[in-house]
């Protein structure tokens, strides 16, 4: 019997051998599809915050750098603010005005002779739009015609993702005489 060889050797994969390892690639491929889809959600939900934050801070920092040197603040109601500005030189200056427009939910800027000008920029078609609400009290709160508060409420249209900032200006011409 030594010469006798054995003619079944096998040269390939079992059929049953197959069905395991596709099984075992699908199963790999399921994980890696459910990971990636989890931290794509949660990608687009960080997007989505930052970009309502970013307009949000963008619309208050913009309106503080320029309150701040307001000689005179006019509250013609909780979402339209017209103050004027002086010169560095002491000089009457022009008179502006912000507000927040309740058609498309963007804040103003309106200056002497010009027409209103958008602060929150312009949203691309089909995209989410970053939406911009007043607080309880209103976007604008005088005290006196020093001081204004600020409470802008940021929403992303798609999202629902919300952000709050408040900021308090206080005039400081009369400091730089």
């Amino acid at each position: 019997m030594l010469g006798v060889e054995k003619k079944n050797k096998q040269k390939g994969a079992a059929l049953l051998e197959l069905l395991v390892g596709i099984l075992l690639m699908a199963l790999v491929a399921t994980t890696l599809f459910a990971i990636m889809s989890t931290m794509v959600k949660s990608w687009r939900e960080s997007s989505s915050k930052l970009e309502v934050l970013h307009t949000a801070r963008y619309v208050v920092d913009s309106m503080v750098r320029e309150l701040r040197y307001a000689d005179q603040y006019v509250l013609e109601s909780p979402t339209r603010l017209t103050f004027r500005n002086k010169g560095l030189g002491g000089t009457v200056g022009n008179t502006y005005c912000y507000y927040l427009s309740p058609v498309d939910r963007k804040m103003y800027r309106m200056g002497p002779d010009a027409s209103p000008q958008p602060m929150s920029g312009a949203n691309v078609a089909g995209a989410s739009t970053v939406e911009l609400y007043a607080g309880e009290n209103g976007l604008f709160v005088v005290s006196g015609s020093e001081t204004a508060e600020i409470t802008l409420i940021a929403v992303d249209s798609m999202s629902g993702q919300r952000v709050t900032i408040h900021a308090a200006v206080t005039g400081i011409t009369d400091y730089l005489k």
